[in-house]
C-alpha cells in the first residue's frame, strides 16, 4: 500500500491535499503503527499548533524516514528519536 501511495503522490499532476494537521498525533500514529512495536524516542513539543500539511505525503515522508533510521540503528546504544519542536519565525 505504501509503494502504491507513494507512485500516486510522485504524479507532477496531483495536488496537495492540505488540511489542518496535528503532527504530534501523527508521529504517534506512525510509530504505533509499526511492526514489532520497534523503541522510537519521542522529543515533541505539546504546544504545536495545527499545520496546514498534506497528510498522506508527510506521513509518507516520516514512515520512510523512521524505516531507514531503524534499519540502520540496529544494535546502536541508543534508539532513533523524533524531535518536533516550534521554531522561531
Amino acid at each position: 500500500a505504501d509503494l502504491l501511495e507513494s507512485e500516486r503522490l510522485a504524479s507532477p499532476h496531483i495536488a496537495l491535499q492540505r488540511e489542518p494537521t496535528d503532527l504530534a498525533a501523527l508521529v504517534a500514529e506512525l510509530v504505533a503503527s509499526l511492526d514489532g512495536a520497534p523503541p522510537v524516542r519521542q522529543d515533541i513539543a505539546s504546544n504545536l499548533p495545527l499545520l496546514q500539511l498534506d497528510r498522506a505525503r508527510v506521513r509518507l515522508l516520516l514512515r520512510n524516514l523512521l524505516d531507514n533510521a531503524l534499519r540502520h540503528s540496529l544494535g546502536a546504544a541508543q534508539p532513533p528519536e523524533i524531535s518536533i519542536q516550534p521554531c522561531a519565525a
